[in-house]
């Protein structure tokens, strides 16, 4: 990388009669600053960086410089390792010992030794059974291994078997219910439904029933004293649309029901009119407004 320089020539700014106060000043020089481009090459090609370009690439340079070194000692460790492994298969121990020392190597020979003499001194039916012994345990060291590999493959068969089984009565109780799947939802119902099972204070076939129950109950409960905090236009701002759309519409339905004519002294003719078998039956509220508007206009 060459010397930075500045690729503008920033004039000094014209006197004023004004008095330009030191925070000011300062704050047009570090504006004039960041606003400079510099001019550098890299990879062989000339570019232009900010200053804040320019300290942005040094920081990405220095944490690249440092992963750089923390994979260049891991190699380094490998290549050793490998190293030493090509050498004790060359015959070659050299390497072996210069890495746990004359003493600790010597030691471990000298033991080695003497457990070779003496098995070299074994009659040929105690070197047979020695043998037999640890084909034995090589063999026991393999099954155990392999059972221990069924072990695991069995209880992750049996996991998977269980959280499908879970998955399909929380769908079940969910369609039967008409409610929609959501993954809170599913997730508080899961919850119980396992706490439910482990503690096995139900039968696992109603499971998934009480779960739901207490799912619905709890998520109820928090958003009841999650809205009761809140002011009505909060509210209003919060729940969606076509539920605020659904609470209107029974609210005008209820309004409706109550029939407000019966409160006022009417006579049986002015709020009831006739059908075609001649019997009386009662005016819908917007009949009965549409009747009085025509007598007040002489219709």
């Amino acid at each position: 990388m060459e010397n930075i320089a500045s690729s503008q020539d920033v004039s000094a700014p014209e006197q004023n009669s004004q008095p330009v106060s030191q925070e000011h000043q300062q704050s047009q020089e570090t504006d004039a600053q960041k606003a400079a481009r510099y001019k550098l090459k890299v990879n062989g090609k000339e570019v232009e960086k900010s200053i804040d370009e320019l300290i942005r690439d040094a920081q990405k340079g220095i944490s690249a410089d440092e992963r750089f070194k923390q994979a260049s000692e891991m190699s380094k460790k490998y290549s050793a390792y490998e190293q030493l492994e090509k050498a004790i298969e060359a015959g070659d121990i050299s390497p072996l010992i210069k890495k746990m020392g004359h003493n600790k190597f010597r030691q471990f020979a000298e033991n080695y030794l003497i457990d070779y003499l003496e098995y070299e001194q074994l009659p040929p039916e105690k070197k047979e059974a020695l043998e037999y012994r640890r084909q034995a345990e090589e063999y026991k060291s393999k099954l155990e291994s392999r059972e221990a590999q069924e072990k695991e493959q069995k209880l992750a068969h049996a996991r998977a078997q269980a959280v499908q089984e879970i998955d399909s009565e929380i769908a079940e109780v969910l369609k039967a219910s008409g409610k929609k799947p959501t993954p809170y939802f599913v997730a508080r119902i899961a919850e119980n439904m396992l706490a439910s099972l482990q503690s096995k204070s139900v039968e696992p076939k109603q499971a998934a029933k009480t779960a739901y129950s207490k799912a619905l109950s709890s998520i109820q409960a928090d958003v009841s004293e999650y809205l009761s905090n809140m002011s009505a236009d909060e509210a209003r701002k919060v729940l969606p649309k076509n539920l605020l759309d659904a609470i209107r519409k029974l609210d005008v339905e209820a309004v409706r029901s109550q029939d407000p004519m019966r409160s006022r002294s009417t006579s049986k003719t002015e709020d009831t009119k006739s059908r075609q078998d001649g019997k009386k039956v009662r005016m819908s509220t917007d009949d009965f407004f549409k009747q009085r508007i025509e007598k007040m206009i002489g219709a």
